[in-house]
């Protein structure tokens, strides 16, 4: 007899586990019918890889998908059952709108209906379940890494825990590093029939659960409406502005085509948009059936946390048939920059996923190694663009803000290395492309050719102590040289080689003393002596050597709030 089991777990907070047999323990089960009990919140998932990975010991899943080459970065888990974790946009901001990406489909097999989850519908946040038994393969990779990513890995379903089901699922992800092209990700599924009886009422969708606004707002997907742009077919969530405009994107997710064995056919569209809230979660198989069957709703109307459901059908996927389904998410700055970026996705895949040579640019060039010397920025990169025939040049652009802009150009060159000079104490943030003779450019977001960790030129040490400095001065928390929300850090410069930093209140209490010796620059955390973070207000410093020379001064701390 098989029986449904849920209990806490300190880690995920519940563990979901199928006994088909005594001592067999499952992390995964299939939902038939009412299986699922309506008073359960934790809605059952299956998703397309852990019948690999569990039931079929001697096929493994591929877990461990990293995308970071384009403006949307993916990670660190994209897996082949139906899975990716943690959508940032721009990559490097720490904004994270989609916690969680997940594919699912339905189908009827004889006397079955079977629906199969990937990712946790029921229950977005508890994402760490996919690495039950530690049982993965890795993806086969194409592309360069640097200018494109194609990542593809197989399945096969031979077997379930009740019954059989003979399909093949290849799983295809796709990005680029191109300023056309890197607003989004290409997510196919190629679902193969390897049995020998049909499969009907085939269904396919994605689950879109989106949280838009920017990172370190509390309760910023209240004010979240989402919506299905008919003439595109993408449907979409985006921020109502209740966040005072820190959240300019919107995201959504917009189906491609289906290829039935005759063709790609690019024509179609989802037939089922529905949104759903947490406080009203998916409840077992039917209910999501309905769901998936339950046509377009244009808009939701209000505001909240909405989730997206997207779905495709019905098929009939016939013995040695296959059914692709090509979809992409899509990111823009507001809907008319996302429909563009939907319609330049749709242009790749009508190109068979590829570049327009008249488009292509030279490779991206790598950063291969930063040096600073006082307030001197020496850059280096490599050479291989140079190899192209129409190669003109390599653009560097620099950021004193964050890494994600905004950008100044710095210089077109043919070298492979420059010198900047910086402001002391303040970061710097550099992008690196390459550009050809009619002017295509590489994109500017990927990790080999950005820098995400501050560069902070400093003077170095002095002899004398009149010239001590301050950065930032005033302190404004959330502001735009802290581009990771609070970087809750302050730099004293122009120090000498060796000296004490006492840190006084206005009112003269001892607040914070920092030793300090080697280069002319420390960093104070704005954490106190007993290691609390300090209140905004006007702070008086000391500096004093061990001669006993000594100067002095004041800074203004002002600790946002978001």
């Amino acid at each position: 007899m098989t029986r449904l089991f849920m209990v806490p777990t300190e880690r995920l907070g519940w563990e979901l586990t199928l006994i088909s047999r005594p001592g067999d323990k499952l992390r995964m089960f299939i939902l038939r019918g009412a299986i699922v009990p309506q008073n359960q919140l934790l809605l059952a998932v299956l998703s397309l890889g852990i019948f690999l990975s569990i039931l079929i010991p001697s096929v493994q899943a591929a877990n461990e998908g990293r995308i970071e080459i384009g403006k949307l970065w993916i990670g660190p888990t994209i897996t082949n059952y139906g899975y990716m974790g943690t959508f940032e946009y721009p990559g490097g901001a720490q904004d994270f709108y989609i916690i969680e990406q997940s594919n699912f489909f339905s189908c009827v097999n004889g006397t079955d209906t079977l629906v199969l989850y990937g990712g946790t519908l029921g229950n977005e946040l508890d994402y760490g379940w996919q690495n039950a038994d530690n049982r993965f393969d890795t993806w086969q990779h194409e592309g360069d890494g640097t200018n494109q990513i194609n990542m593809t890995a197989t399945s096969d379903f031979g077997r379930i825990a009740s019954g059989s089901l003979s399909i093949e699922v290849t799983s295809r992800i796709q990005a680029y590093n191109h300023p056309k092209y890197d607003d989004f990700v290409l997510i196919s599924h190629r679902f193969t029939n390897t049995g020998t009886s049909s499969l009907t009422d085939f269904y396919y969708g994605s689950h879109l659960p989106v949280d838009a606004g920017a990172s370190g707002i509390s309760y910023k997907d209240l004010d979240d409406y989402a919506a299905h742009h008919s003439g595109s077919g993408l449907t979409y969530i985006f921020d109502d502005d209740g966040d005072e405009g820190l959240s300019p994107y919107i995201c959504g997710q917009g189906l491609l085509g289906v290829d039935t064995d005759a063709g790609l056919d690019t024509s179609q569209t989802w037939t089922t948009a529905y949104y759903y809230q947490m406080v009203n979660p998916i409840t077992g198989s039917q209910d999501m059936l309905q769901k998936i069957k339950s046509g377009i709703t244009p808009e939701t109307g209000s505001p909240g946390p909405w989730s997206i459901l997207n779905a495709v059908g019905p098929f009939d996927l016939q013995p040695g048939a296959s059914l692709e389904f090509i979809m992409a998410v899509v990111y823009g700055n507001g809907l008319g920059e996302s429909l563009q970026n939907l319609a330049a996705a749709r242009s790749l895949v009508a190109n068979d996923f590829t570049i327009p040579e008249y488009e292509r640019a030279p490779s991206a060039p790598e950063i291969e190694d930063i040096f600073v010397s006082s307030r001197v920025v020496e850059l280096s990169w490599s050479n291989s663009a140079a190899q192209a025939l129409d190669f003109k040049s390599y653009r560097l652009y620099k950021s004193d803000v964050s890494p994600i802009g905004p950008w100044e150009v710095l210089v077109d060159t043919t070298s492979t290395s420059y010198v900047d000079i910086g402001k002391s104490g303040f970061p710097l943030y550099y992008a690196l492309t390459s550009r050809d003779q009619s002017g295509n450019e590489t994109g500017m977001w990927g990790r080999t050719n950005r820098t995400l960790d501050a560069v902070r030129p400093v003077g170095k040490a002095v002899t004398s102590l009149n010239k001590v400095l301050v950065v930032p001065n005033p302190y404004r928390g959330g502001a735009n040289w802290e581009s990771l929300d609070y970087e809750n850090r302050i730099y004293f410069t122009q120090l000498p080689a060796e000296c004490t930093i006492y840190i006084h209140s206005f009112s003269g209490d001892l607040v914070a003393e920092l030793d300090h010796t080697g280069s002319g620059w420390a960093a104070w955390d704005l954490l106190s002596l007993n290691r609390q973070s300090v209140v905004s207000g006007l702070y008086l410093f000391r500096v004093v050597t061990p001669q006993g020379d000594q100067t002095a001064g004041k800074f203004v701390l002002i600790k946002g709030e978001r």
